[in-house]
């Protein structure tokens, strides 16, 4: 879209490549432990800069008591 505009389609495609691998390991990680019925993933931006904007994706869960809790991260 427009707000990628400075980025090259190869940048893209790296990108997209690291955050693939990132999930897959991610997805591999047990979740058992606590029962979550509800999960939300999200984009946090940061003022910090590192090449640009640094985004922290988030992945939070409501447990079956109402309480939340951080399920992941990935920067």
């Amino acid at each position: 879209g427009e707000a990628a505009s400075g980025l090259s389609a190869s940048t893209i495609s790296l990108l997209k490549a690291q955050w693939l691998d990132e999930y897959s390991s991610w997805a591999q990680k047990d979740l058992n432990e606590v029962s979550y019925v509800y999960l939300w993933a999200d984009g946090i931006y940061s003022n910090v800069r590192k090449d640009g904007r640094l985004c922290l994706l988030v992945v939070i869960g409501v447990t079956e008591h109402g309480r939340r809790k951080l399920a992941g991260t990935n920067s």
